[in-house]
C-alpha cells in the first residue's frame, strides 16, 4: 500500500502529465481527419507574385516575381537582388502539400507554448509567411518543430485553432541565405583564360581540347604539386560565394587590391577585384552580364578571400638544393661474354 505521505505527490503529477496531454491534444469535436492546410493554394501557386517572411523583428524575406524572376528588396541596397529560386520555390511547395494531421489548443493563452503567438506580441517566437497573387491572399504563422521531428505546428493569423502539419517548413533566417549565390554566371567550361594583376601577376589559360588550366611562366624545372590542382583552383574562382550583399562603398587608398580577368570562350571578359578593407574582404565585379553589379560589393568569409588569394608558390613544387636531375652519363658495358 502506498504510504499517504507520497500521495499529494503522486496527484501532481498526474495532474501535470494531463495538462500536458490537454495542451498537445484537442476534445474530439475538433479533430479531423487529414487534409490540406491550403487547399486553394496549389492551382494557383504559378501565379504568386509575391512572398513576405516576418517575425517579431521585422521582414526577414520579401520577394516580388518580375518578368519571371524572383527578386528581394534588401536594406541598404537600391536594386533589389535575385533570389534563389529553387528555395524559394520548395517552400511554396511544402505550403501546397502540407496536411493537417492533428488538432492542437485552441486557447489564445497557450499559443506560446507552441511558439504561435502573434508576432505583433514581444516574446513571439513565430515565423508569418505571406503568399500573394493579384487576387488572393495565403497567410501562415510558423510555430516550433514537434518533438518528434515529424511536422511543424501552424495557425492561420484570424484563428485561434493551432494544428500540426506533416512537414517541417524550411524557412530563412535571414534574406542573404536565400539570395542567388551565383556571383558569376559561368562554369569553368565558359572560361578561355585567367588573369591575375596587382601584388600577385599569374595567368592561366585553358587548352580547348583537354579542358586542363596550364599556368604560363612555369620554372623550367617546376612541376605541379598535384594533378589537376590548376583545375580546382580555377572552379573555386568561378564559383566563389558570399556571406552578405553589399552597397558599394568608396576603396580606401591605402586598401589592398587584386584585380582577376576571366576571358571567356564568347570573346566577353569579366573583370573582378578582391578588396581587403578593416572588416575584412569584399569581391567586386564589373562585367555586361548583369547591371547591378555596378552598385552592389559582395562581403566573403576569410575561408572564400584565402582560396582567391594564391601565388605560383601555391600550385607548383621546386626541386631542393642539392636535388637538382643529375646529368646521364653514358657506361661502356664492354663486350658481351663469349
Amino acid at each position: 500500500m502506498m504510504p499517504r505521505s507520497l500521495l499529494p505527490l503522486v496527484l501532481l503529477l498526474l495532474i501535470a502529465a494531463g495538462a500536458a496531454v490537454w495542451l498537445n491534444h484537442e476534445p474530439d469535436n475538433t479533430s479531423m481527419q487529414s487534409s490540406l492546410l491550403f487547399a486553394d493554394l496549389a492551382p494557383k501557386a504559378q501565379d504568386l507574385d509575391r512572398v513576405v517572411i516576418s517575425n517579431q523583428q521585422g521582414i526577414v524575406l520579401e520577394a516580388v516575381r518580375k518578368d519571371g524572376v524572383w527578386m528581394a528588396r534588401l536594406d541598404g541596397l537600391a536594386v533589389p537582388y535575385p533570389v534563389d529560386a529553387e528555395q524559394l520555390s520548395a517552400m511554396v511547395q511544402q505550403l501546397v502539400d502540407a496536411k493537417r494531421i492533428e488538432a492542437k489548443t485552441n486557447n489564445p493563452d497557450n499559443h506560446s507554448v507552441l511558439g504561435l503567438s502573434d508576432i505583433a506580441q514581444a516574446d513571439s517566437r513565430a515565423t508569418l509567411v505571406e503568399l500573394a497573387t493579384q487576387q488572393d491572399t495565403w497567410q501562415l504563422l510558423v510555430g516550433q518543430t514537434a518533438s518528434s521531428g515529424m511536422g511543424s505546428y501552424v495557425r492561420l493569423p484570424r484563428q485561434n485553432q493551432t494544428w500540426l502539419v506533416d512537414i517541417i517548413v524550411s524557412l530563412p533566417r535571414d534574406a542573404q541565405r536565400w539570395l542567388d549565390h551565383n556571383i558569376l554566371p559561368v562554369s569553368v567550361g565558359d572560361v578561355a583564360s585567367l588573369e591575375l594583376s596587382g601584388p600577385t601577376a599569374l595567368h592561366l589559360s585553358v587548352d580547348e581540347e583537354t579542358q586542363q588550366a596550364v599556368l604560363d611562366g612555369m620554372p623550367e624545372q617546376a612541376t605541379l604539386r598535384y594533378p589537376r590542382v590548376l583545375d580546382n583552383w580555377l572552379d573555386s574562382v568561378v564559383s566563389v560565394d558570399f556571406e552578405q550583399v553589399e552597397a558599394r562603398t568608396p576603396v580606401a587608398q591605402d586598401a589592398s587590391v587584386q584585380q582577376y580577368t576571366l576571358q571567356l570562350r564568347s570573346g566577353t571578359p569579366i573583370t573582378f577585384t578582391l578588396i581587403d578593407d578593416e572588416d575584412g574582404a569584399v569581391l567586386r565585379v564589373d562585367g555586361e552580364q548583369r547591371e547591378l553589379w555596378q552598385q552592389v560589393q559582395y562581403r566573403l568569409s576569410a575561408f572564400a578571400a584565402g582560396q582567391l588569394r594564391k601565388t605560383m608558390d601555391d600550385f607548383i613544387s621546386l626541386p631542393e638544393e642539392g636535388e637538382a636531375e643529375q646529368p646521364v652519363i653514358p657506361m661502356d658495358e664492354g663486350e658481351a661474354p663469349q
